[in-house]
């Protein structure tokens, strides 16, 4: 298959938006995210990859201008170790994640629930940082999509210290 020929990109919206034209024919596939990616399986669609297969990066983050990070570093600490509790509720607590899912997902079914639960889970870092190489290839995404090319050095992108400050507050090695 050859993307440039064979295939034609649609900007649909959101997942699940997505998932709806997915569902309704509309269109023939699509990039989905939990839980719609298991809910679409569970009722006949394929799942031919996961992002994660072609390139690693990481789900979400937290951005800061950098006058911020200045002008009040003590808030930003305290929004990750918020951020950190969260990923720490998330997977040390599968039975309370499930029902949520149930409640307020209208997730139904039992192992579509653990699955979602299994992809969440593996989406966040339990530090709240991610490795290099999965911030370089952030960077060449966003920089793929500029007209503008700015320094896209990790060093100019990405401060960790925050995030360490946030672990070392939480007890955590």
């Amino acid at each position: 298959m050859n993307p440039e020929k064979d295939v034609t990109f649609v900007q649909v919206g959101g997942s699940s938006r997505r998932y709806g034209a997915l569902e309704s024919g509309a269109i023939d596939a699509a990039m989905l995210v939990p839980p719609f990616n298991k809910v679409g399986r569970k009722r006949g669609f394929n799942e031919l990859l996961s992002f994660n297969d072609v390139v690693r990066i990481p789900f979400g983050g937290v951005a800061v201008h950098v006058d911020k990070m200045r002008e009040n570093p003590g808030e930003i600490v305290r929004i990750i170790k918020a951020v950190l509790k969260s990923i720490d509720f998330i997977q040390e607590q599968k039975t309370e994640m499930s029902s949520f899912m149930e409640k307020e997902w209208g997730l139904k079914d039992r192992v579509v629930r653990e699955e979602v639960y299994h992809d969440i889970a593996a989406l966040y870092s339990r530090t709240g940082m991610a490795s290099d190489q999965m911030m370089e290839n952030v960077i060449r995404m966003a920089l793929g999509t500029r007209e503008t090319k700015g320094d896209g050095s990790l060093s100019s992108i990405v401060d960790w210290s925050f995030a360490r400050r946030a672990n070392d507050e939480l007890g955590r090695k």
